[in-house]
């Protein structure tokens, strides 16, 4: 066996961060500060709202730091996002799209705004203090 293990990245947060993500900041801080001071998601342009056009659609702020995670997704649906990222970067015709993570990140951007005016009154989720970790349970 290996005994050799990789180390984890770690991402550094500051202080505000750090509040941030937790949900341990102050609304009252919130009301004077930026989307992006605030850890609220910056909607799409086509939302109506503006959006800072250095940032990708996704990002707080331009440049944010990013996380790995990693996903399965049906075959079938994989061709299509490959033929769909094989579209774009051959014809130019999809704004932002250029790899198979812009895909991810505008989707996943999308959906979420979605869900918080269904299910949140339109407030940004926080992100939860304890993740639950592992595999969910099969259905036999």
């Amino acid at each position: 066996m290996n005994a050799q293990r990789r180390s984890r990245t770690r991402i550094q947060l500051d202080s505000d961060e750090l509040r941030m993500a937790s949900g341990a900041a102050d609304t009252a801080d919130r009301s004077t500060s930026t989307p992006a001071e605030s850890g609220a998601l910056v909607p799409s342009p086509s939302a109506g709202v503006p959006h800072n056009p250095d940032a990708k659609e996704g990002e707080a702020y331009p440049g944010e730091p990013t996380i790995k995670i990693g996903t399965v997704l049906p075959a079938a649906l994989k061709g299509q996002l490959d033929g769909f990222v094989r579209y774009a970067q051959d014809t130019g015709d999809v704004d932002g799209i250029t790899t198979a993570v812009d895909v991810f990140r505008i989707a996943i951007h999308r959906y979420i705004q979605e869900a918080q005016k269904q299910y949140n009154d339109g407030e940004p989720f926080r992100a939860p203090r304890v993740n639950r970790r592992g595999r969910p349970v099969r259905p036999r």
